[in-house]
């Protein structure tokens, strides 16, 4: 048992009363004392990471997806999740937002721009192994708009080799202030502000096979920057496309004057995940909030050649 660090935040009825699981997990995690527990840690420790970092929507659309996806996990046999491999999701799901957490307190200050722009010394602590700066710079704009970014290459024991990037505001005076990072990425682009949509993108791909996405998007509104979640509208997309076809890659996105929008290609069921059959799809977003929603489809199914239909 693994639950020696589980605080006992409040009594067990209280819990039950704010049980964040849905209704799928409610009997088995709200009903059970030590999952009550650690379901109101995971509640403190979510609130913990949208605070500390500079990625609230993002984080908090991961939450409600940990808990969709864990309501509907089964294990060997097919069966939901028994008690004790609930406790190990939850609190493997604990400790990866208490790296999160690690990862913003590692960021140094920094006093001016030209230390970022010119700078070869890595101004984050998470990838503290052979940490090398292989790109930073400054981008401008005419509307005043200055920032500064580096990107960082390396290793943490948490996660292995990653490249990092950490955006600054230097429009005013002073010392540039912070707007975001990510260290998901293993392939990052250049980032690319559109003065126009105030729009702040570094485009970015994740490790693995499944080749997802480790963009970052901010928007500026008056003096203060909103991370806009780029993950949430992916739930959409079950319900409009046709019968059989689906999205298992990361999106190639763009964001070019008021246009948003993404290209993907299209999986069908039966095929392998490297070689997708299904066609290609374009994707039309708008900022709703602080996260893209899915406004469009329109999908070429048939082959080279054949007409794109919406959906």
């Amino acid at each position: 048992m693994l639950l020696a660090s589980v605080a006992m935040t409040a009594p067990l009825s209280a819990q039950a009363q704010t049980c964040s699981m849905p209704a799928a997990l409610a009997e088995r995690v709200c009903a059970d004392a030590d999952l009550a527990r650690l379901d109101a840690q995971l509640v403190a420790t979510e609130k913990r990471v949208e605070a500390a970092t500079s990625r609230p929507a993002t984080w908090a659309v991961r939450a409600r997806q940990f808990r969709e996806d864990l309501a509907t996990q089964t294990d060997g046999e097919d069966k939901p999740l028994g008690r004790e491999a609930l406790i190990d999701q939850i609190q493997s799901r604990i400790a990866e937002l208490e790296n999160e957490i690690v990862r913003a307190k590692g960021i140094a200050a920094v006093r001016d721009a030209n230390s970022v722009a010119t700078g070869s010394k890595c101004l984050s602590a998470w990838l503290s192994m052979n940490c090398i700066v292989p790109m930073s710079g400054v981008l401008r704009d005419g509307d005043g708009t200055k920032i500064v970014w580096q990107f960082q290459s390396g290793a943490s024991e948490a996660d292995g080799g990653a490249t990092g990037v950490l955006l600054w505001d230097a429009s005013k005076p002073g010392a540039p202030k912070l707007i975001g990072w990510t260290f998901e990425g293993v392939m990052m682009e250049a980032p690319r502000y559109n003065a126009e949509s105030k729009l702040l993108w570094v485009p970015g791909r994740m490790v693995g096979t499944g080749d997802h996405n480790a963009d970052i998007l901010y928007q500026k509104r008056g003096d203060r920057w909103v991370e806009i979640d780029m993950g949430g509208w992916n739930a959409a997309l079950e319900g409009r496309l046709p019968k059989g076809l689906g999205v298992w890659h990361g999106v190639d996105y763009s964001f070019t004057g008021d246009a948003m929008g993404a290209e993907t290609d299209l999986w069908k069921d039966a095929d392998a995940n490297c070689c997708a059959t299904g066609g290609r799809a374009n994707l039309e977003f708008a900022i709703e909030g602080d996260a893209l929603k899915l406004t469009g489809i329109s999908a070429q199914t048939e082959g080279p050649g054949s007409e794109w239909k919406d959906y």
